[in-house]
């Protein structure tokens, strides 16, 4: 992990987004959430095009790696992905892989590059996936990718709700931030309305709706009336998913069948 950590920081540059399990293990440590379950994988996740790989090439050449690049074809219609870059750690030791995607599912291409939050890591600035959208990234993941229901994904999405919850704590220590905070609050909520956080909770025992902090002292007409009202219309779109769970079950068992948003 050390190692993917020199490569993320080298290969990063301006135009460039960390996202996948790089972004939650770095929003963990600044947000000072405990990452001690497995949520890594052996490969780094970037927002970026096809230029944006060879400037990362060029940049982890100037810093001494030794990489191969993978150019994803323009007529690759069904893949996310710009390309990869495969960089050598050790003669006996598998690369280390650098996905780089120009689309993320289920999130709006210039919400990722500018909401995402400015971090340092061993001296440089990184841009990385904002905790909400980070959020909604990993509740779509386990909806959309049977792939990623393992434990790391199950535990990257349980992170990502820690990470959110104290990314909204943090609107508390402002006498400004009340505005910017019921925002958040409010996006939070669709996307606990939404099918996919529907089925992981269902499915994993995750809540979307924990990444509001209840203990923040919110604006008196929204916790008298609009919160009650998203609890609501949570309830009852998980209550209507429930009855769709158990006639799939008949059939098949969802958490390993292909589920779509």
């Amino acid at each position: 992990m050390e190692e993917i950590r020199k490569i993320v920081v080298a290969s990063a540059d301006r135009e460039t987004v960390v996202v996948g399990g790089m972004a939650v293990s770095i929003l963990s440590k600044v947000f000072g959430v405990s990452n001690i379950e497995p949520c890594m994988t052996t490969d780094a996740d970037f927002f970026g095009d096809r230029l944006a790989i060879e400037q990362s090439q060029q940049q982890l050449s100037d810093s001494g790696f030794v990489s191969r690049k993978y150019l994803a074809t323009l007529d690759d219609e069904a893949s996310p992905d710009s390309g990869r870059l495969a960089v050598d750690i050790a003669p006996d030791t598998q690369p280390v892989g650098i996905d780089f995607l120009f689309r993320i599912d289920g999130l709006a291409t210039d919400d990722i590059g500018q909401k995402a939050m400015l971090v340092e890591v061993d001296g440089q600035q990184l841009k990385v996936l904002h905790p909400i959208l980070l959020l909604e990234n990993k509740i779509n993941n386990l909806a959309q990718y049977p792939k990623k229901r393992n434990e790391a994904g199950v535990n990257q999405a349980r992170l990502a709700i820690a990470i959110a919850r104290k990314y909204l704590e943090g609107f508390a220590k402002s006498e400004d931030a009340q505005r910017p905070m019921l925002q958040a609050i409010e996006r939070v909520a669709r996307l606990a309305t939404r099918e996919a956080s529907c089925f992981a909770f269902r499915g994993y025992g995750l809540d979307a709706l924990n990444a509001i902090p209840h203990e923040i002292v919110i604006a008196q007409e929204f916790a008298e009336k609009r919160w009650p009202q998203i609890m609501d219309l949570v309830a009852q779109r998980r209550a209507k998913f429930d009855e769709l769970w158990s006639r799939m079950q008949i059939r098949s068992d969802p958490k390993k069948a292909r589920f779509r948003i």
